[in-house]
């Protein structure tokens, strides 16, 4: 069991990050943390596992109770997994991997790196800088079967991981015996795998219960269904409490009309009891968190080729990545890409950028006039350098030729006065793509290009851009592992890359 007490963070004193949470975590098997991006999810998950100290406030397990300003951290065996993987240029996965076995236990590496679907052909000197981010996480999920912990605390455990690497992360967690707190924005595996929801809004968490599958959905209907009720209950309490203000001045005044006793004794009787029912400070209002609004401009005729690829081979420095690629896009067609990690999909994504750029190849044909728009998983795209304000305007000066409209369209992705100033290279990744569909939203593409565009964003955010892709009359080629996402935005055709070929399904 863990519990919070009195829990807060700020990096500065007039900003805190949460304030004062108090909060018990259910000792159910697998629960999702799914607050939205900005509101401290990875901060509290650090504190929880001994990586950062809180402002104030304590920690309460179930082995200790800790005062987490001086005492050391001593809570059981956990072990957490961040979002952003980080490595240094040097270690291998091999020189990685051998920190959590015993000298003469070297087996276990490759028993644990197998049982992930690490591929056979890597050799495990390789450097993990030079691994896919989804390789990356493999060796991660190896790491955690080489651990001996009972609890695991688990952020955005399924960015940039394949299907299959997937299905294993899922029987793995499934089979674990102790808690798993699992920060994820994932809707697919949070209705396969998750017994309940935690929620936070306005500085408040909330427990939502859920049976053994679709959590998610019994979350979204009953976080719907409670603000609904409170809303009701609200506007009832007002309604009742008008009605008797409005009682007590007509009993009031006829009062002082007539020295008749009686009308003092109902009107004492009737303040009596106004002030049992009302004499509280009213229920708190109902707040809704504010919609991002988001419109993609885009139109193409069913019947325009936008591309075609004739048995083209992709390479890297003379290494054949993809062999004889046949490919073509015709109207407004939804395109997914598929692939194991480390199949060359981000790469051949961007040889069709190139090629609108550069059509020097006598195998890829261009059609005239297409306007494309490329969002990569990276963000290598964005200048890290300038203001959030700065940045968007120089994209979309021509858009929004004025610096308060621009400011709107700002806001309406929550990147509101507090970001607008900052330098892009501090917001968190989520905050990023959505300054990038804020920067796309005023022009007109007839295609757009996405790769992973999900990763790390809240569920609110994924659902607007859900929304967005849904009315977009333009085509789309697009990269996602979100099994969600993908049923949500109706995909027309698969293409999978198999063996260094494109095959289509």
């Amino acid at each position: 069991m863990i519990s919070l007490q009195n829990l807060t963070k700020a990096y500065n004193a007039t900003h805190p990050l949460f304030q004062n949470l108090n909060f018990e975590f259910p000792s159910e098997h697998i629960l999702a943390i799914v607050w939205p991006n900005w509101v401290g999810k990875t901060t509290l998950a650090r504190i929880i596992a001994g990586k950062t100290r809180p402002t104030s406030g304590n920690i309460k397990t179930d082995k200790t109770m800790q005062n987490m300003r001086g005492a050391a951290w001593n809570c059981g065996k956990i072990w957490y997994i961040p979002q952003e993987l980080k490595f240094s240029s040097s270690v291998t996965i091999k020189g990685y991997l051998k920190n959590f076995v015993q000298p003469w236990e070297d087996y276990k590496i490759s028993d644990a790196l197998s049982q992930v679907w690490f591929p056979s052909n890597i050799s495990l000197k390789r450097r993990l800088t030079e691994l896919s981010g989804g390789q990356q996480r493999r060796v991660l999920f190896a790491q955690m079967l080489l651990q001996d912990c009972e609890i695991l605390i688990l952020d955005e455990p399924t960015n940039h991981i394949d299907t299959e690497t997937r299905e294993r992360f899922v029987n793995y967690i499934q089979s674990f015996s102790g808690q798993i707190l699992m920060i994820s924005h994932d809707r697919a595996l949070i209705n396969e795998v998750c017994d309940g929801v935690i929620d936070m809004e306005f500085g408040t968490l909330t427990y939502y219960p859920a049976d053994y599958r679709w959590a998610y959905e019994a979350f979204k209907q009953d976080k719907q269904s409670n603000k609904e009720k409170k809303k009701a209950e609200a506007e009832r309490y007002e309604r009742n409490k008008r009605k008797m203000e409005d009682w007590l001045r007509r009993l009031q005044e006829r009062a002082s009309y007539y020295a008749n006793p009686t009308f003092w004794k109902l009107l004492k009787a009737k303040k009596s009891r106004f002030g049992r029912e009302f004499g509280w400070p009213d229920p708190e209002k109902v707040r809704f968190t504010k919609s991002a609004k988001l419109h993609l401009d885009g139109w193409v005729h069913n019947s325009k080729r936008l591309f075609r690829y004739v048995k083209k081979d992709i390479s890297i420095a003379w290494n054949l990545l993809i062999k004889d690629c046949s490919f073509e896009m015709f109207g407004k067609e939804r395109v997914l890409l598929q692939g194991i990690n480390g199949s060359w999909k981000t790469t051949l994504l961007r040889d069709i950028v190139s090629q609108f750029t550069h059509n020097d190849d006598s195998v890829v044909t261009i059609w005239n006039g297409i306007k494309h728009c490329y969002i990569d998983q990276y963000q290598l795209n964005i200048n890290s350098d300038l203001s959030v304000i700065n940045e968007f305007f120089s994209k979309v000066e021509w858009v929004y030729r004025d610096q308060i409209r621009a400011k709107t369209v700002l806001s309406g992705f929550w990147l509101g006065e507090k970001q607008r100033d900052q330098k892009v290279s501090t917001l968190s990744y989520g905050q990023k793509v959505r300054l990038r569909f804020a920067e796309i939203s005023g022009y007109n593409y007839d295609l757009l290009i996405l790769d992973e565009p999900t990763n790390h964003l809240d569920i609110d955010t994924r659902e607007v851009i859900e929304s967005a892709l849904m009315d977009y009359e333009g085509a789309l080629l697009i990269v996602s592992h979100d099994q969600y996402f993908v049923q949500e935005i109706m995909i027309d055709r698969i293409v999978e890359i198999i063996d260094e070929r494109l095959v289509e399904r």
